[in-house]
């Protein structure tokens, strides 16, 4: 758990102090920004500055567009005991977030870079969209409105749409920010999100997996497994699959899709500048679904 509250008698808890604790905050199994007696300012964004506030808006849209990953492994840490958060006990300020994202907050005054040190694989910068090879030392770019944020090729990171709370969050629609590289997979959990029926193994689980081979990609979106009060019979996908080559074809459940200006229902699109393939289908949960891109 990770908070933001003005530090009674620490007379340096301006915008910067508050951007970088509400960044790594963001990044915590839970979140909170709260107040005391003497906190006058109730450590709301829009009083530190408008770039305060951009930041704040733009990471806590973020993480509640992760919920489902998020609460993953929330299930995962109840089943195995393994922490969401993991160190590699030698680097102390840097950590993986789940399996998939690598968080590196930055923890020294003025500071507008970040040194990282990459575990074994292949990295991805979250926002650039550039690769390095794990085990080497990096320096990354974090200006005060920037979090070091590192995705491991092969990640497969359910989202949904943003909502202002996450009982009024829905997983009506999920976002799969896929990475292919090699072989992966990832389970999505979900429970009827109010009561603990949970413990009494009421939930379900989705399983999503990408295989690259040379000029494929096949990714499968498994039939959902168990039951819970509330559970969905179908629901859209959307998917985001960064690929460096636009695809010549791509075909779901061995029929050929269309291309089209933009990601609809029954078609996929390449956004050129930002190297993704978008495509939007509905499915039966019950089903499994089966992706194929060629390149």
């Amino acid at each position: 758990m990770a908070g933001v509250f003005r530090i009674i008698g620490c007379p340096d808890f301006g915008e910067e102090l508050f951007m970088r604790w509400i960044q790594f905050s963001l990044f915590n199994p839970v979140t909170e920004v709260f107040q005391s007696l003497f906190n006058s300012s109730g450590n709301l964004a829009w009083q530190f500055s408008p770039r305060a506030d951009e930041m704040y808006r733009r990471y806590s849209h973020l993480r509640m567009q992760l919920f489902p990953y998020i609460y993953s492994y929330a299930h995962l840490t109840r089943h195995t005991g393994k922490k969401m958060i993991q160190g590699d006990g030698v680097n102390k300020y840097q950590y993986l977030f789940g399996n998939e994202l690598l968080v590196g907050p930055v923890n020294e005054k003025g500071a507008t870079t970040k040194q990282l040190v990459l575990p074994a694989g292949r990295w991805i910068d979250y926002y650039s969209g550039k690769k390095y090879e794990g085990g080497q030392t990096i320096v990354a770019s974090a200006p005060v409105d920037v979090l070091p944020l590192f995705v491991r090729a092969g990640a497969i990171i359910p989202m949904r749409d943003y909502a202002r709370s996450v009982e009024l969050g829905s997983n009506r629609k999920i976002t799969l920010d896929v990475y292919p590289s090699g072989s992966s997979a990832f389970t999505m959990y979900e429970d009827d999100g109010t009561s603990n029926d949970y413990l009494k193994g009421k939930y379900a689980t989705t399983k999503f997996t990408c295989n690259e081979s040379p000029g494929k990609i096949q990714f499968s979106i498994g039939s959902i497994q168990g039951n819970f009060q509330g559970m969905m019979l179908s629901r859209q996908f959307e998917m985001k699959m960064h690929i460096e080559r636009i695809p010549t074809k791509v075909t779901i459940d061995g029929k050929s899709m269309k291309k089209l200006e933009e990601g609809k229902n029954g078609g996929w699109h390449y956004d050129t500048p930002k190297k993704e393939l978008r495509l939007q289908q509905e499915t039966l949960t019950n089903k499994d679904v089966q992706i194929t891109v060629e390149l």
